[in-house]
């Protein structure tokens, strides 16, 4: 069963919520969070597999699965809330 564009939405937004400690909802969210959201649900959605192949020399990639993750952080960091243990 495929999840539905608002289950990646709302994964997407708990994800953000949990990691920088904010807590943002739905027609509040600031643009650059927005992009963010955007990022995710694109990571979520890539499919994990091979990137490129070739048969000369047998060469293989494999997509980066935290460079959509990587990229919302990003947009996210302005809203990073100072962790002190």
């Amino acid at each position: 069963m495929a999840l539905t564009d608002e289950q990646y939405r709302a994964g997407a937004l708990a994800f953000i919520n949990r990691k920088i400690g904010c807590e943002f909802v739905e027609g509040e969210i600031p643009a650059d969070v927005e992009i963010a959201i955007n990022h995710l649900i694109m990571g979520m959605k890539q499919n994990p597999g091979i990137a490129s192949q070739s048969l000369g020399d047998m060469s293989k990639s494999f997509f980066d699965s935290n460079s959509y993750e990587k990229a919302a952080m990003r947009y996210l960091r302005p809203y990073m809330k100072l962790k002190i243990f």
